[in-house]
């Protein structure tokens, strides 16, 4: 095939990646159906590009099991300079994750991670994680190498194998498990505890700690987060212990609210974990 962005495709098609096509020099889909239109089938990427030589490439990134950190460096906003110091701080060693990486015609970057086996899916987002920071996940895709936009191409600036999605990174890019509250039973839904419990009311008082003690880490004052952590963990698994709370919505929430306020991951498992063991051997029931 004589297309760069066709030849490029069919390599991305040895890769594992569902692709697709954009319009020439622009970052739109050029089927109806977008980023649904992907796929691994070569004879239809090969018709594509034969037919279109010039068209833009796209990995949708979803289907690909792929999570693109996209860092926008445009109107006074620096995605890769917020990226590094997001990363150092949630990691808590200084990095920059290391993985395949594009640099895009804006002069900002494409970090490329797999998704773990079995992980939970990632939804895409726009400055959620940091200023300038994107997340092209499921349901989204990216416009990749040699692509060409606004007379500027998309280049690999290190090709290295594609790296596994960190734990903390996955982790903050989920969406918060639901908490559930006293009118889910009313509703029909599903909650996160033994129904046993509710009839007597002790469950929907359990629910209400939860909430106050997730919240307790959320509000504590930098120099107290950790104990207040640890306070929170100690409490809530009390309530684990007996019976009325869920383990593991419980260290979801807790994580999540760590992590938020600054915690790292590292520091957030071995505090929950310590509450943890001394609350088991109190349960409160």
């Amino acid at each position: 095939m004589e297309s760069a962005t066709g030849t490029a495709a069919l390599r991305y098609l040895d890769l594992g990646h569902h692709v697709m096509p954009c319009h020439e020099g622009e970052k739109t889909p050029a089927t109806k159906s977008g980023y649904k239109s992907a796929t691994t089938d070569v004879d239809r990427v090969t018709q594509w590009w034969t037919e279109r030589p010039d068209m833009n490439v796209a990995i949708a990134t979803g289907l690909s099991g792929l999570v693109v950190i996209d860092l926008d460096v445009k109107n006074d906003i620096n995605g890769i300079e917020n990226w590094l110091d997001f990363a150092t701080k949630h990691s808590g060693v200084p990095l920059d994750l290391p993985t395949f990486e594009v640099e895009t015609p804006s002069g900002g970057a494409h970090l490329y991670y797999r998704l773990p086996r079995n992980a939970a899916e990632v939804k895409g987002s726009a400055s959620k994680v940091a200023p300038g920071v994107d997340v092209r996940a499921a349901g989204g895709y990216i416009v990749a190498p040699p692509s060409l936009v606004n007379g500027k191409t998309y280049n690999v600036t290190d090709d290295r194998p594609i790296a596994e999605l960190p734990e903390w990174l996955h982790k903050l890019l989920l969406p918060a498990p639901q908490v559930f509250d006293r009118t889910s039973r009313r509703s029909g839904k599903g909650g996160a505890w033994n129904e046993r419990h509710d009839e007597d009311g002790r469950h929907r008082s359990a629910l209400s700690g939860f909430g106050q003690e997730v919240q307790r880490v959320y509000n504590a004052p930098t120099g107290t987060r950790n104990n207040a952590l640890n306070l929170a963990a100690h409490n809530l698994f009390q309530l684990v212990a007996g019976g009325l709370l869920n383990e593991h919505m419980v260290t979801a929430q807790l994580t999540s609210a760590a992590l938020a306020v600054g915690l790292t991951l590292e520091e957030t498992q071995k505090t929950i974990a310590s509450g943890r063991s001394a609350g088991e051997k109190n349960p409160r029931r």
